[in-house]
């Protein structure tokens, strides 16, 4: 299968690398992952592409939105204080655990990497992919092609 896809590529090069095959360089990757998805085969795939092209790799953590039981909807006073606190304790978790699994990655392959964190809603995630030659999304992991 691997000879086939080399020999299909060398006979179908696309028409973008044959004029200048400079645009194909990727210099800085970026991949948006949150609470949300499993992280570690979007951040091995990012890493191996990072590590061909010699390219900067950047996660950008998108904290997810707060998810309350049915009885927290109703803490009042101090009570709200509390859900409050244990959902930032649950997203730091969650953060902290992703890191984690890209620093491992990032060393395994010797990458140059970069975290970043946004707020959720935040306003300015279009930016990060803006400015990266290549963005990769990692799909939620109850995803099916009949969603």
């Amino acid at each position: 299968m691997a000879s086939e896809q080399s020999t299909w590529y060398q006979t179908h090069e696309p028409t973008f690398l044959k004029a200048d095959k400079s645009i194909a360089e990727l210099a800085e990757i970026v991949v948006f992952v949150d609470g949300r998805t499993e992280t570690a085969g979007i951040f091995e795939f990012s890493g191996v592409l990072a590590e061909e092209h010699g390219a900067q790799l950047i996660a950008v953590f998108m904290q997810p939105g707060p998810v309350a039981s049915p009885s927290e909807t109703f803490a009042r006073g101090e009570g709200i204080v509390d859900v409050i606190e244990a959902h930032r304790a649950q997203l730091e978790g969650i953060e902290a655990s992703h890191r984690t699994q890209f620093e491992d990655m990032v060393r395994r392959h010797g990458i140059r990497s970069e975290w970043r964190s946004l707020p959720y809603f935040g306003s300015d995630v279009g930016v990060h992919a803006h400015y990266a030659d290549l963005a990769l999304v990692a799909r939620p992991a109850s995803w099916s092609p009949s969603s």
